[in-house]
Parts: C-alpha cells; structure tokens; sequence
C-alpha cells in the first residue's frame, strides 16, 4: 500500500511506512474513532459532542501522524485544551503507550511560555488520546506558506523564542527529535510554543523502525538521524537551522522526490547559503543559520542557548525599525477574531487626539514630512448597513497589517489608539488624520458591503504626498459567514502590491500591470526576474510559469516566460505563452497591451513594430527600465542616437538594476560603436569593466574598442589579462581575440589583424576534449579560419557543424559564403538559392542575410543591399552589421552608405 506522507509502495501486511516510518492504514481497523457512543464508532469527532465524559468538541484543529486534533472545552476545569486522538494502529501497541505515559511525565515537567504544556494520557472506549494546551493561533508552517520569506526581525524574534523554548527542555533531559514549523504554533501575541516533545521518541522506542531506518520529518531531521543514529539537543539545533532556513527563503534547504533522497542530502550535500535565495537576509543570519546546519554535529553550536545568544547579537545590529515589535508578530487565527485590540503607542491619548484634530484643521494642501517607506492601515469602513458587523473593519486592518509587516522594504505603523482616530472623520479626513499620527506616506484603507449571503471587500493604497491611488486592486468577496476567507485573497494581492511598490528591481513592471500579483507568486517573480538578468533563461521560464500558476490573474509573469523561451529559441513555447495572454487582451491594461504587441512584434520579426511598442511604453513613463529595453530596440533598427539618449536615463550601479547591468553595457558600447564613437565606446567598456572586473564578457567589449581605435599594445595586454578570469560561455580568452580580430580587419589593421585571430585560433587549438569539441569552440575556430582566409579548413568545420546541426542557418550559410569567396560560383548560387527556399518561421532574416552576404561577394551589389534591406524587415539586426568581412566590396557604394547610415 502507498504511505499517506511519502508515497512510497509498501507490503500489505505492513504497519509502517518502510521509508519514512509513518503509520500506515490498518485494512483491519478503520481509521475511525467513537464519540459519544462507544462501539458505534463514526469518522472523527463532531462538534457539539462530548468525548470521554468531559471534553466538549469545539472544532476540529486538524489531522497529523499520530491522529486528529480538536479544540475542545474541558468541562472540568472550564478551560479549552487540544486533545490528540492516537490512532488505532498506534495505540494498539501497549509499549508504545507504556512509553508515551513515561515520556509525558518528563515533557509535562517543561514549564516555559514557549513551550506548549502536555497534560494527560487517557482513554475512553477503547480510543486513546492526548490533551494539552491549546494555543489560539496557526502554526509556523501554514504562516511561512502563506507569507513566503519572513522578515529578518521576525526570523529572529521567532527563533529566539524556540531557542529558549528548547533550552529549557534540553535542560531537563528532554529531547524533541521532531522540530519543524507544524510543531511550532505562532499565537495571537505573536508567541511561539513548541508542541509535541517526547512523541518521536516514543515511536523510536517502539521499534516502529528496523535497524537503519529513521526517525523524524525528513526535510527537518538531522544528518545523524539519516543515519539512524542517536539524536541528542544538538539534533534539535540542527533542526532549529532548518527551520530559520525555510523563515528567511520560504523554502527548506533540501527536497527530493522521496523521503530517503532528502535525508540524504542533509547527510551528504552543502546547504545553499540563504542570502543566495534571499537577498535581504543580513551575512550574520546566514552565518547562523549555517553553522546551525553543520553535518559535524561537533561543528553546530552546542547548546541552544548559544543559538539564542547568537540571534540576539544579529538583532542588536538591525535597524530599530527591522526589529520585530513583541506586541505585533505574526499570526493567521483560525478564529476570526474581530474585537479590536487597541495598541499602546508613546503619545499619551489626548496628545494624539490633539495632534489628530490639529491634522484635520491645519492639513496643508501638500503633504509635507512623512515617512514615504511607512505604511498605515485604517479600519476598514463598515458600509454593510449592520452595526453588528462593525468589529469586522478592526479584523480586517490587524489581518492585512499581519501579513504586510512579513513582506519587507518597507516599516508598518503600529495601530493608533481608537479614541486618536474617533476625533478624526470619514473618508479622506480620517486618511489624513492617521497619516498625522502615524507620519506614513503610504496608506491602505477600504470598505466592506454586503451583497445578499456575500461579503465584499474593496482596498486602495493611497500616497499620501502624491494624493493618489497607487495600487490597483479588484474587490474580493465570500460567505458572510467567514468574513477573515473572504478578505485573504484581497489581502495576499495586497501584500504582493506592497512589495512591487518599494521593490526597486520590479516596480518598473508593476507600473504597467493592471493589478498586483499575490505575495507568492511576487516572490517567484522577482527571483525569476533576477535570473533572467543573469541569462539563466531555464531556471527564469520555470520561475515566471510557477508565479502564473500561483496567481493565475498574473499575465506579466506568462509574458516574462514567453521572453524566455524566446531566448532559449524555444519558439513554440514562447508563441503558445502569447497566445495564451492575447485570448485575455479585453482584461489587460494599456501597458500590459502594449507589452503584448512588443512580444508579438518579436516573434513574427517585425523589429520597426516592436521599436515603436516599446517607444509607447516608455512614453507612459514606467520607469528606467523600459529605457535599458529601449536602448536594445533602437540598436537593432539602427537608432544608436536615442540608444545612448534613453540609456543615459537608466542607472547601470543601482543594486536593483545590477543583474542587468552586463547586459547594458553591451547595448551601451554597441550604439557608441554604430555611431563611429569609439572613444565613447572605450569608456563605456572599462565603466563596464570597473564595475564587473571578474567578468570575461566586460573584456571583450573592451576589446572590440580598442581595435576600432587600433591600439594593438593594450589589446595584447587585455588577452593577458583575460587569462586569469574563468571562462563563462561563451566568453573566452579566444573570443576576446576573436573580436578583436574582426574590429581591427574592419578598420583597416590587416596585419595585426592576422596576428591577433592566430592568437584566437592558438587559443581555440589549445583546448582540450571535451572542449574542443563543442560546437561553440568548432564554430570559434571556423570563422577564424575563415577571416584569416584559410577557407578549406574552415570548410571542413562547417561540412561537420551542418551535419550535426542541420537546422542551424549559420552553418549552411557559412558553406555558402566560402565557396563565393573561393570563386565556386555554382556552388554558392546553388547554397543561395537553398537558403531562399527556407520558409521555416522564426529564422528573423537570417537566410535572407547569409544570401546578401553571398551575393557581395559575388559582385552583386545592388542584390547584396536589397537582401539586406529584406532580411533586416524580417527581423535581422543592424547591430551586427559592423564588422562583416563579407560586406568590405560594399565600402563606398551609396546605397549601401545609406542604408547603414543611423537613423537617429
């Protein structure tokens, strides 16, 4: 039979999972448990009965390994306790039982507000069960999968608080084996309690395992564990690193298809460091959190109390405003709670009515010294026309309040004291009134209304200063009788909307969306969006495909995929992906329509249309990075002037644009190049090189501009260089050269132009298998061979690379221009006219080019510049067009002067 937890196939007759040790379904027993009549046995406990005599079914909590878990109202002493059904296959076993009472008398003995306290062993007809206290509130992993990453105060005010929690239980002899967020609950006042100490080993003890299988949850349990040997607190400690893992990335540091294949990596494989996944986690945290997860137990620190001493050392060096507020950590109730809880604030309440009446009168018409990164929320207006329904506006507030304060690069504003806000009045008085109090800049308010059995909620942010709306938010709605489901759609979008507004990497994208995408699928945005500036397009297109599948309202990540594959030539995937979004187009916004034509102009090859859709998007003023995609399109349709114009706007040092950066500097030297600046190429490169100096890619531009200007000395100089950077592909010291090569051809420095491609061809030669025989290194080495007019040998490559890629234009091409060039007319026509009669779609001029390239060398000029007029209305760029060998027999003659000529 397959196991509940990690799917894995079983025998029939067994009783535990042999993989990962989790109870299996008895065919003997259902899994069933009695309530009020005993031998009559129903599915579960149902609310509003009364088990064993003495508990009152409240609600059912939820469903773990060991049973469900229920709510319930000791009649006894008139408290709500939790109360743990075992199950049948578990509880059968008197030893396992034996040994549950023995570890209850130890873990009963833990006394500490972090720790949940365990009550009591019992049974009635027959079922057994465990009470303990209840804690209102959610536990750590519905929080963490709700928020994504938490912020770093709140990673570290939660994880002092397990810290200490563990402390005092490792003090006692006590042991948890079993740590993960779904044992730790997060209260209403933002506590952690840690539940369930001594059940993991009582199901060790058990022998519920064989010899070599282990114990634990296997994203969270030790390497000692993986091994199946003894867990001591150390085990705990690594379990806690864990844990503080998944709170600053929201996500573990291992996962697998299996439950064995993830043990083992905690035994075998390197944690990727944290501040890799997330970027706003300080070097300290990850240091922690590494040490925490050493494989050498001896390496971990040793007692939790290290740990606790270690978090407070990194808290003390974060800002006071990144620190997490005790009367205001994270929580998501599973009881709605709409009683407002005022909060105590430094003003004593009638100076902050004052100050609030003195906002209303004296409010000036622009607003002046407010905090644009803090964020207020107001109590939602009741417009339901129900003054019972009044608290559900405080409900609201404290919620969205809840959940922004996980997102980060931004501070929340704590609530201000009801009595400050009643002196104010309705609508945008009462905006300005908490703005006074409170000096936010940003402000989220709303409504609710009431539409038959439905409640609807309606949210704005407002910019205090600018006195506009700056997130577009539809209304969310549900049953009036869960008023908190109801909002948390609204208030995840809202969370995500936050995020882009003070994201300085995204908020030139959000700007053209019609409305915000929800927390999560931000969160797999941005780092999608990241990698894509890194041109990891794979990891980018999975990235952007996992945030639609989020948020499926979220067109801009379908479209950043589509982008993509397009990179990959993934063409298919990327035109299915548009076509997807345009079945929408009536539901976009005018700047994601916009987006639309730009991708559409793109891959039907229509470089003009997407130069002019991109032109319109800038033109909505969306912020500098439409200008670095500007820049591109004008290169490619020959208008290097407003290439440099626009990119002069776009901050290449910013650290939100820093992934992109590379990328700039390319189009950057490229316009300059187009326009014949070579000095203001050459200075742009090193700017380029400054700030990347690792990067083989910044050498190469170098490169290309020192041979415009034919300073042969520094080019010898940079290949020395460039031999002590590590390649990146398809970077080298050979390619570095091989630009070179070509640039000093093209400017008339024959001589060293030979001497510097035979350095690139030395180079290519040089490698070794399986280098050198990669396309990219025999591709390198062709058209080196061939510049250098060593046309047979170049041949011989090319014959290869077209039989082991046939579908590759270049290659064919490339076979094309050789023989023209060898004066092997038939040949070439007969090349020519095969690249004629490819109607493939997607090839964006190229057959059309290599014809033009063919046909100047056979004298045809005036064939040669009306193919390239063709091929560049098909998509070919003219950004590379500069340094064409093919193209020297068309220096001079007018049309072809014309037609490279900038266009502005």
């Amino acid at each position: 039979m397959k196991c509940p937890q990690c799917r894995t196939d079983n025998p029939s007759d067994s009783k535990f999972c042999k993989e990962c040790a989790t109870p299996l379904p008895s065919r003997s027993a259902p899994d069933v448990f009695p309530t009020e009549t005993i031998g009559q046995p129903v599915r579960g406990l149902a609310t509003g009965t009364t088990f064993a005599g003495r508990y009152q079914v409240i609600e059912e909590l939820g469903k773990g390994g060991m049973g469900n878990v229920y709510k319930v109202l000791d009649t006894r002493i008139k408290e709500k306790v939790a109360l743990k059904l075992i199950k049948q296959e578990i509880a059968s076993d008197r030893d396992t039982l034996d040994r549950f009472g023995n570890e209850l008398k130890f873990a009963r003995k833990i006394s500490h507000r972090n720790v949940c306290r365990m009550f009591d062993l019992g049974e009635a007809g027959g079922t057994h069960y465990i009470t303990m206290e209840y804690v209102a509130g959610e536990d750590l992993k519905t929080v963490i999968r709700m928020t994504g990453s938490l912020a770093p105060g709140t990673v570290l005010g939660i994880g002092k608080q397990v810290a200490d929690g563990l402390a005092e239980a490792h003090g006692l002899g006590v042991v948890h084996r079993d740590l993960k967020p779904q044992n730790i609950m997060i209260d209403k006042g933002g506590n952690a309690k840690i539940m369930d100490f001594g059940i993991a080993r009582s199901l060790r003890e058990r022998g519920l395992t064989g010899p070599g299988v282990m114990i634990g949850t296997p994203e969270y349990m030790s390497p000692e564990q993986a091994e199946a040997k003894d867990a001591d607190a150390r085990s705990d400690i690594y379990s806690l690193g864990v844990i503080l893992y998944e709170m600053s990335t929201g996500r573990v540091p291992f996962d697998g298809e299996t439950a064995l294949s993830v043990a083992m990596k905690h035994k075998t494989e390197a944690p990727k460091n944290p501040k890799l996944l997330n970027p706003n986690i300080p070097d300290d945290l990850s240091g922690v959190v590494l040490k925490c997860l050493e494989k050498d137990k001896t390496k971990r620190y040793q007692t939790a109390a290290d740990v606790r001493a270690e978090l407070e050392r990194v808290e003390k060096g974060l800002p006071t405003t990144e620190r997490a507020a005790p009367e205001r950590k994270p929580f998501t109730s599973k009881e709605i709670t709409v009683k407002f809880r005022p909060k105590k604030l430094v003003v004593p309440a009638l100076a902050v009515i004052a100050v609030a009446a003195a906002a209303i009168v004296f409010w000036p018409k622009k607003v002046l010294n407010l905090d644009p990164n803090l964020v207020a929320v107001a109590v939602f207006e009741n417009k339901t026309g129900d003054p019972k329904l009044e608290p559900i506006g405080s409900m609201a507030a404290e919620r969205i309040m809840q959940g922004l304060e996980q997102v980060g690069g931004f501070t929340v504003a704590p609530m201000p004291p009801a009595e400050a806000l009643a002196a104010g009045a309705k609508g945008k008085d009462r905006l300005r009134v908490l703005a006074g109090i409170t000096g936010a800049g940003k402000i989220v308010h709303g409504d609710y209304f009431l539409r038959g059995d439905t409640i609807q909620f309606h949210a704005w942010v407002q910019d205090m200063a600018a006195g506009k709306n700056i997130v577009p938010l539809e209304p969310a709605g549900g049953p009036a009788s869960d008023p908190a489901a109801a909002l948390e759609p609204l208030r995840l979008r809202l969370m995500g909307g936050l995020a882009c507004v003070f994201d300085p990497f995204i908020k030139d994208f959000f700007l053209v969306m019609r409305e915000p995408p929800n927390i999560a699928a931000y969160r797999d945005y941005l780092e999608g969006a990241r990698a894509f500036g890194r041109m990891e397009y794979v990891k980018a297109a999975e990235l952007m495909l996992r945030a639609a599948a989020s948020d499926p309202n979220f067109r801009m990540a379908l479209f950043q995929a589509s982008v993509a594959y397009f990179n990959l030539a993934q063409y298919d995937k990327a035109e299915e992906l548009s076509s997807r979004i345009e079945s929408d187009r009536a539901l976009l916004s005018k700047g994601e329509s916009q987006l639309l034509n730009w991708l559409q102009a793109m891959l039907h090859g229509d470089s003009e249309a997407k130069f002019r859709s991109v032109r319109q998007i800038v033109a909505m003023q969306t912020g500098t990075t439409w200008n670095y995609q500007n820049g591109l399109d004008a290169n490619r349709c020959n208008y290097p002037r407003e290439a440099v114009k626009v990119l002069a706007l776009w901050d290449p040092y910013s650290e939100a644009n820093r992934d992109w950066a590379r990328n700039y500097w390319g189009v950057l030297t490229t316009a300059h190049r187009m326009l014949g600046s070579h000095k203001q190429e050459l200075k742009a490169a090193r700017r380029g090189r400054k700030q990347f100096p690792e990067s083989l890619r910044m050498l190469y531009y170098e490169a290309a501009a020192l041979a415009a200007l034919g300073r042969v000395e520094d080019i010898d100089r940079l290949y020395e260089e460039s031999k002590s950077l590590a390649p990146s592909v398809p970077y080298s010291p050979g390619t570095v050269m091989l630009r070179a090569g070509r640039e000093l051809r093209a400017h008339g420095f024959r001589e060293d132009s030979v001497r510097v491609l035979n350095q690139a061809l030395q180079w290519f030669e040089s490698r070794t298998s399986p280098e050198i025989t990669s396309e990219d290194n025999r591709s390198d080495r062709a058209l080196t061979l061939y510049i250098l007019d060593r046309l047979d040998e170049a041949k011989g490559l090319l014959d290869g690379l077209r039989a082991d890629f046939p579908a590759k234009v270049n290659y064919l091409g490339g076979l094309g221009t050789a023989a023209a060039r060898k004066g092997e007319k038939e040949e070439a026509l007969r090349i020519s006219k095969e690249l004629e009669e490819d109607k493939r779609p997607y090839l964006f001029g190229g057959p059309t080019y290599w014809r033009a390239r063919i046909a100047a060398l056979l004298g045809d000029k005036e064939g040669a510049v009306s193919l390239l007029r063709q091929a560049i209305k098909q998509g070919f760029s003219y950004a590379n067009l500069q340094s064409i060998v093919d193209f020297e027999s068309l220096a001079g003659y007018p049309p072809f002067v014309q037609l490279m000529k900038p266009k502005g």
